[in-house]
């Protein structure tokens, strides 16, 4: 890996080989099925962001995303093999591996590798009633303002006092 610090690209190392069928290997059989929905937190506390995990597992095989509250993480594959979970996408501008263990109704110890060097902690608790918090809940008013309309609206009012010119002239009416 090679890394160019005077610019915002970055090499990396990679290897395909044509015509196999694996992403990754299955050496054993998967100890559980992980399909469902699944509370995620992601990052150690207190600051750690909430996601749902959306999974479809057959066989070894396993789909699926995680929901957050400003998207999701798309397509990802990978498979259970044993206790082992692994889920990667790359879309030639992201490419991520989770990992994680199973542990009854629960994964355990995940870790999330981002790029070339972010690594976060995650677990999940299968939950079919797993929801992102309310969006609206989200953002909120520095205090004082009612609402954001009525302010936009003082904003706008404002701005275009102190852009419009004053003009005075005199209008001629024709009759033809």
């Amino acid at each position: 890996m090679d890394q160019n610090p005077g610019t915002k690209y970055v090499t990396m190392d990679f290897m395909a080989t044509p015509n196999t069928p694996w992403r990754f290997k299955t050496p054993q059989k998967p100890a559980a099925n992980i399909t469902g929905r699944y509370s995620v937190p992601f990052g150690k506390a207190p600051k750690q962001d909430m996601t749902v995990g959306e999974f479809k597992q057959v066989g070894s095989k396993l789909t699926g995303t995680f929901l957050s509250t400003t998207g999701d993480y798309r397509y990802l594959e990978g498979v259970v093999t044993g206790n082992d979970v692994y889920l990667s996408c790359f879309d030639g501008g992201h490419d991520y591996l989770f990992t994680a263990k199973i542990a009854g109704n629960r994964l355990v110890n995940g870790k999330f590798y981002a790029n070339l060097s972010s690594i976060d902690d995650w677990s999940g608790t299968k939950n079919p009633n797993a929801k992102l918090p309310d969006a609206y809940s989200l953002t909120s008013l520095k205090p004082g303002y009612k609402n954001w309309l009525s302010h936009l609206k003082m904003l706008m009012v404002k701005r275009y006092r102190l852009a419009t010119p004053v003009i005075k002239t005199k209008w001629l009416l024709y009759r033809s």
